[in-house]
Formats: C-alpha cells, sequence, structure tokens
C-alpha cells in the first residue's frame, strides 16, 4: 500500500518502455498517445491492491467508479441517439437500470468477495488475466495491453510479493 513507492515505480518503468519500442521496434509515439499509456501503466499499477479496503486505489475507486458507471451507461444507450418524446423515457429507464446493476455489481463484489491482502491479486495469474481483459476490450491493441499488464507487474515487482496464483 505505498501508492507513492508504486506510482514512481510504474512512472519510470513506462518512460523505459516508450523508449524501447521506440529504439528497439521503431514505434513512434505522439504526445498525446504517450501520455495516454502513461496514464494506462500508472493506473494498472494501483490495482493490486484493491483488495485491501484501505488501500488509496479501493478509496478512489469506491468514490470515482459509481458516477463512471453511470456514465458509461447513458453513453451507450443514448450515442447516437436523436431525442424524441416517444421514446425518451424507455431509453433513460434502461440506462439507469444497466447504471444501478453495474454500481451494485461493484459493491457486492468489492464487500463480499475481497480477496485477503497480497492474495490471488498479487499473483502472476491475475496479472495474464487482466492484461488479457484489456488486450479484448481494446480490440487487440498490443500498446495498451502491454502498458496495463507492465504497470499491473510493476506494482507486483515493487511489493516483492509475486506468486503464481
Amino acid at each position: 500500500m505505498n501508492y507513492p513507492g508504486h506510482l514512481l515505480t510504474a512512472f519510470l518503468a513506462s518512460i523505459l518502455l516508450l523508449a524501447a519500442m521506440n529504439l528497439i521496434f521503431y514505434i513512434p509515439f505522439s504526445l498525446i498517445d504517450s501520455v495516454a499509456l502513461i496514464l494506462v501503466c500508472l493506473g494498472s499499477t494501483m490495482l493490486p491492491d484493491l483488495d485491501h479496503p484501505e488501500s488509496k486505489g479501493t478509496q478512489l475507486t469506491q468514490r470515482f467508479l459509481p458516477p463512471l458507471i453511470m456514465l458509461f451507461a447513458f453513453g451507450t444507450k443514448f450515442a447516437g441517439y436523436r431525442f424524441s418524446e416517444n421514446t425518451i423515457i424507455p431509453k433513460l429507464q434502461d440506462a439507469l437500470i444497466f447504471g444501478f446493476a453495474g454500481i451494485g455489481f461493484f459493491f457486492v463484489i468489492t464487500n463480499y468477495f475481497r480477496p485477503s491482502h497480497r492474495g490471488i491479486t498479487h499473483s502472476l495469474l491475475v496479472n495474464t488475466g487482466y492484461g488479457a481483459l484489456i488486450w479484448v476490450v481494446t480490440g487487440y491493441d498490443v500498446n495498451v495491453t502491454i502498458f496495463a499488464a507492465g504497470g499491473y507487474l510493476t506494482h507486483l515487482l515493487t511489493d516483492q510479493c509475486i506468486k503464481l496464483v
């Protein structure tokens, strides 16, 4: 739960990754892409400590995730939608149901199924699963996946607590 140390390590690792990808693989990144990839790495390094109720990642997640879930729910329901008087209420109801279901799922998982601190979330199995999930969610974007899984791995290395499972 040394979040300044985790963030510093992830920041330095992301700078090294950017440099290596540019120098070795000749993959140049724009400034915006570089900042986005660094932020992915920084966010990912906070994830292993979500199993502890006092961690900074847990506190931030509990504060900001519910509004983000609601924004996502409304965004998915109203993306490209043309408002008319006859159809707004069903869309609004769908968005609210989807949003509250997502918030409820989040709170059930975090309150009733929280693993022990430095348990399974500090394992290479979860790191690999997280990388695979990011790879699929981003539409098979290798760069984002490398920075996400790399950020998660920097947390494990900083804690000096790496398990297979």
